[in-house]
Parts: structure tokens; sequence; C-alpha cells
């Protein structure tokens, strides 16, 4: 059983940190830095549960493009809980105006309990298929939730159960016809139910989502 939880979801993502015309990856084997041709903006997202860190790349080389930087840590295990407090390092080094942490699925889950230990050192929170299970409320954090339609791990009714924890300024987005595991490129995930549009498609919509939360403020 042990073994079975520790097997992680690969990337099946040949391209995965190849650099295109419009945006340089650099993968140093703990965070792969996706530089687009913004530079006051970056997120750093924290992987779902037994998940490679490099899964997560197709969708934010779309975020990148559109003006938005991200850190996708890897984590021990491949478990956020594991490194929860990982972001510390790539803000103290970081000379962005603003950041951003996030997650899917688990992975929101350890960014939320790492925001409400350091909310001043954050302008918001994504949860990808995830919600706040650390207080949030009393923040000036600002919050989107992304979800797909018909996601079958992380239903609406979950999200709902935990919209107490969530800072006053919250966004909910649904993705229509998206499930949970087409956020990354890993293949299939047990109990999620099969998306009714193409991995592509969910993607594009989520980069345009989470570039329209982001740049808002800008």
């Amino acid at each position: 059983m042990t073994v079975k939880f520790l097997t992680p979801f690969d990337c099946t993502d040949p391209t995965a940190t190849d650099s295109t015309d419009t945006v340089t990856v650099t993968d140093n084997g703990d965070v792969c830095f996706i530089d687009g041709a913004g530079d006051d903006a970056l997120l750093i997202f924290y992987p779902g549960a037994r998940v490679e860190y490099t899964s997560y790349c197709a969708l934010f080389k779309k975020l990148a493009e559109r003006g938005v930087d991200c850190c996708i840590v890897r984590m021990p295990l491949n478990m956020a809980f594991l490194g929860t407090n990982k972001a510390s390092g790539i803000i103290a080094d970081s000379t962005y105006g603003k950041i951003y942490i996030g997650g899917h699925s688990h992975g929101g889950v350890s960014a939320s309990a790492f925001a409400s230990k350091h909310p001043d050192a954050l302008e918001g929170i994504l949860f990808l298929a995830s919600y706040p299970t650390s207080d949030l409320s009393k923040t000036s954090l600002r919050a989107l939730t992304l979800i797909g339609g018909l996601d079958g791990v992380v239903p609406l009714e979950a999200i709902d159960k935990r919209a107490a924890n969530a800072p006053a300024e919250s966004e909910l987005v649904i993705i229509e016809g998206g499930n949970h595991a087409q956020f990354g490129t890993y293949g299939a995930q047990p109990a999620d139910n099969d998306a009714a549009i193409s991995a592509d498609v969910q993607r594009e919509k989520a980069a345009e989502a989470i570039a329209a939360f982001i740049l808002s403020e800008e």
C-alpha cells in the first residue's frame, strides 16, 4: 500500500521543459522557472500529490506567454505538504513586484498553509481544483479558484465546504467540460471523470483566467 501511495504520476509530455520562441524554461531539478515577456508578476506553484512537477509546464508556458512568469516547485516525494515552506527561498531571491502562490489539488492546500503564515509576502493565491484548509479569511489576499466542471477528484461541493477559509476577495471560475487531471500532463487520474473538452483547450482557458486574475491588478 505504501509503495502505491508514493508512486508518482509521471509527466507524459516529452517537450515539457523545452523552451519556445517566446518562453524560456529553466529546470534545475528543484524548481522549473518559466520566463515569458512579463517582468513584474510571478506565480509560485505547488504540484498536486504524487504529480511530477514538470507536468504543469504546458499550462504555465501558456501563462508566461500572457505575461505571468512561474516557478513550479519540485516537492519531496512529490508531496507538497513535505515542502510547504519552499516558497520562502524563492520569495527571498525574487525581484518581482508582485508574487502569487498557488497549487493544484493537495498542492493548493499546502499553498494555503504557506499563505496563512506569510500573507504580507504575497498578493494572492490560486487554487487549481483545490481549496484552503488554513484560514485566509482575515488576510487581504486575493484568491482565484479554478475547477473543471467534470472534476471527479475535487468536486465543487468540496470547495464550497471550505468557503469560510477563503479570503474576502475570492473568485470562482468553472471550466465547463474540464476535469481534474487535464490541468497537467500526467495522464488519467483515478476517480476523475472523462473530460468533454481537450486538455489543450482546458489549459488555454485556465491560462486565460489566471492571467486575467493576476494582471488585472497591474
